[in-house]
């Protein structure tokens, strides 16, 4: 493993002395898993996971603060199902339907590496605030076709705010693997969840399988993700 500290960066691309002395900056991508907490966790039992980037900006030369802007998707369940259409002419069609209820997570973050002198191990604390888009979609397709036909069934947008805290695990040069989790607080939310596993195939829609609910939506975020810093 490599012994380079990301607080030694830090320092050396941020010397007040040198003209030019540019502050570090960092992209991040990998995988979240969004895990509901109190009244959210009785509708949604189960951990939905997804994928994110980000990307954080020094905010002040020679110091170990950094501020940046993150974005994520997950699915909260979905379900598939062949359904019969019947037209006004009585002929019957066999479409497939997948109905899904997904999240979109934007977060505004700030993040202060701690500096304790063990080089690969950088450790932080996060601040975040931001929107969670909650949102319910059907889609048909005509099987062996190109031919589809999506609907927008629901969609809500709330805040949340929390922290947490981390650490980025060096192994070659300006490359981390980095860790965290934050407990985020969020506003009361409409939402789809599956409560059924099968549906009337000639008269249903695979979003009868569904329930709409409303509650806060608090949750547990645990990032797995490649950093880069540069």
């Amino acid at each position: 493993m490599s012994s380079f500290n990301l607080c030694a960066q830090i320092d050396s691309f941020a010397i007040d002395d040198i003209p030019m002395a540019r502050r570090v900056i960092m992209v991040e991508a990998g995988g979240i898993v969004m895990a509901p907490q109190n009244a959210f966790k009785r509708n949604v039992t189960d951990r939905m996971w997804g994928i994110g980037f980000g990307g954080l900006v020094q905010v002040k030369k020679a110091q170990p603060l950094f501020a940046g802007m993150s974005f994520g998707f997950a699915n909260i369940d979905k379900l598939s199902s062949p359904v019969n259409i019947q037209y006004n002419t009585g002929f019957i069609e066999e479409w497939d339907s997948e109905t899904k209820s997904s999240v979109f997570h934007l977060n505004l973050y700030s993040r202060y590496y701690i500096e304790i002198g063990t080089p690969a191990l950088n450790p932080f604390l996060e601040l975040n605030t931001g929107g969670n888009l909650f949102y319910t979609t059907t889609t048909l397709s005509l099987p062996n076709s190109e031919e589809t036909s999506s609907n927008l069934d629901e969609s809500d947008f709330v805040l949340f705010y929390g922290g947490g805290f981390g650490a980025s695990i060096a192994f070659s040069e300006g490359l981390y693997v980095s860790f965290s989790i934050n407990y985020n607080l969020g506003l009361s939310a409409n939402y789809f969840v599956r409560e059924r596993n099968s549906i009337d195939p000639l008269y249903g829609e695979t979003l009868d399988a569904f329930e709409l609910r409303k509650s806060a939506t608090d949750m547990t975020k645990t990032n797995i993700v490649l950093t880069y810093s540069f």
